[in-house]
């Protein structure tokens, strides 16, 4: 719900950092989006949409993830460290969307 605020350590490397984000932009069976309040990014906002698959013939629903960020970094740095999230952050989403896949696919007893 909006207003939720969610702690977690991440690691940056060999560093843990702590990353508190906020829920913001509930919508009810379509969309939130975690925005961050501390953390390692200059900016950092995460949309999760949901909608129905209209690919599919049963009842089934499309989840996707949209990033928005900003690194604290310029120049060379900057241009590395994007390589290294983009490809980082697909390996993620990519673990993460084959695990909702999964459980929602699963029978239920």
């Amino acid at each position: 719900q909006n207003g939720t605020r969610v702690s977690l350590r991440v690691w940056m490397g060999p560093i843990p950092v702590t990353w508190v984000a906020n829920h913001i932009e509930f919508l009810p069976s379509q969309s939130f989006v975690d925005q961050q309040a501390i953390g390692p990014f200059k900016f950092w906002k995460h949309t999760h949409q949901f909608s129905p698959d209209l690919s599919s013939s049963s009842a089934s629903t499309q989840y996707s993830d949209h990033i928005e960020y900003e690194l604290p970094l310029t120049g060379w740095m900057e241009h590395l460290a994007n390589a290294f999230l983009t490809i980082h952050l697909n390996l993620l989403f990519s673990h993460r969307h084959r695990i909702v896949a999964r459980v929602f696919s699963t029978p239920r007893p």
